[in-house]
């Protein structure tokens, strides 16, 4: 743990705040919250407190050991970062090689001891040509859900951003692959459709974009991607609609 950050206690008072407002998911990320040693207890006490907790990793840690502590401590699902379509691209952007087989084994960890999970990837130059592959792996996984999200400069996503963002241009034609693909999975899915299409989600970020106008489009293009889904979604009987959920932030 680094000196900044919160104690067990702190985590815990931080919780109870959190329930003086409302009852939302909470996610504990990091970072990689694995490397904590009392992040089962922490998810314990959320869960304990009637919240649903979540847990976003590399899946590096994982092993069946961590995968049961996950499940006895309530935690509802984890998101697994995957950034490639393969070993190659994955490792070169986590700058960890091998990263790419270890997530993959984590994943059958979870599998193996009941906890549900979902991917993450994070779209950039890099990989945007594998969005096609990474949905596949998605599902051929067994995830619950795929999440897409775009490169934002903060962070170490600083480091990299000037060479790897892509362009407004380029994030509208992910929003309109990805929606063609989703679309696409309501005939090909059957009965599996509404466990993983019900909790699909784009996730475009405004921060991203040079010229001030460009958060606009940006907010234009992911309420244009949510109103086809639902117009798609209006003219199919009522057990195959599923909602698209597009967060903007």
């Amino acid at each position: 743990m680094m000196k900044d950050d919160l104690t067990t206690q702190e985590a815990y008072q931080l919780i109870d705040q959190i329930l003086e407002v409302g009852k939302p998911i909470l996610i504990l990320s990091g970072g990689e919250p694995l490397i904590r040693p009392d992040i089962f207890e922490i998810a314990r006490y959320g869960v304990g407190k009637g919240l649903t907790v979540s847990l976003a990793t590399n899946g590096t840690l994982v092993d069946a050991a961590i995968a049961q502590k996950l499940k006895e401590a309530g935690v509802a699902r984890v998101s697994v970062s995957l950034d490639g379509g393969d070993s190659e691209t994955h490792d070169i952007f986590r700058r960890l090689p091998g990263s790419f087989g270890d997530a993959l084994r984590g994943i059958e960890y979870l599998k193996a001891a009941g906890v549900p999970f979902q991917l993450n990837s994070t779209l950039a130059k890099h990989n945007a040509h594998q969005l096609a592959d990474m949905f596949r792996l998605a599902k051929d996984l067994g995830a619950v859900a795929y999440h897409v999200f775009m490169l934002v400069p903060v962070g170490c996503g600083v480091e990299i951003a000037e060479d790897q963002m892509l362009t407004p241009e380029g994030y509208e034609e992910i929003l309109n692959e990805f929606y063609a693909r989703m679309a696409g999975v309501v005939f090909s899915f059957e009965g599996t459709v509404d466990k993983f299409m019900g909790d699909a989600v784009v996730a475009l970020f405004g921060a991203p974009y040079a010229k001030a106008d460009d958060p606009v489009r940006a907010v234009r293009a992911a309420l244009a991607l949510k109103s086809e889904w639902a117009k798609t979604m209006a003219r199919r009987p009522p057990r195959e609609r599923t909602e698209l959920k597009v967060g903007v932030h």
